[in-house]
């Protein structure tokens, strides 16, 4: 089963970092408020990494973590990204640019899951949609996100990774 490659995990948490900044700027969250969220990032070579079907690109879950304080918990946020079926997705669509603008579409995405599951932004969290509804509404606001500050090459990314191949990929 292929993984990211060193450099390819580099990229990885680049993206990561990119993918951060453009999703607290577009909610204009201040600092702090974007701290108080708790989350790490897995790929396929973390030990804690579990496989995933080959079309999900990436999934977050919500787990819950028992605090310092005995009877306190509190939530945090792993997302996970599927490298082989990352890497077979952008081998295969043909973007005509870099691995990093795909991987920053992905975690921007996966960002705004994040925010709306937690509690930082209780007015954005998910209604009682369908889950079609939902990727709907976060594949949107993934694309305002990315378009309204372009410092990268990502309109072949937005173009060719459409919604379709979104809800099909991401589960």
């Amino acid at each position: 089963m292929r993984r990211f490659s060193p450099a390819e995990r580099e990229l990885v948490h680049r993206a990561m970092h990119e993918a951060e900044e453009r999703t607290a700027r577009y909610y204009c969250f201040p600092p702090h408020r974007w701290q108080d969220l708790r989350f790490d990032l897995l790929t396929r070579r973390d030990r804690e990494w579990q496989p995933l079907p080959p079309p999900v690109l990436a999934r977050l879950q919500r787990l819950v973590k028992l605090g310092a304080i005995p009877g306190r918990s509190y939530d945090f946020y792993r997302i996970q990204l599927n490298d082989p079926a990352i890497l077979d997705v952008f081998h295969r669509r043909d973007f005509g640019a870099e691995l990093y603008p795909f991987l920053v579409y992905i975690l921007t995405h996966e960002m705004v899951h994040l925010v709306r599951l937690s509690s930082i932004l209780e007015e954005e969290a998910p209604a009682a949609e369908s889950p079609a509804a939902e990727e709907e509404r976060v594949d949107r606001i993934s694309r305002q996100i990315l378009c309204s500050a372009p410092r990268m090459e990502i309109d072949p990314i937005i173009s060719k990774f459409t919604l379709r191949i979104n809800r099909d990929a991401h589960q």
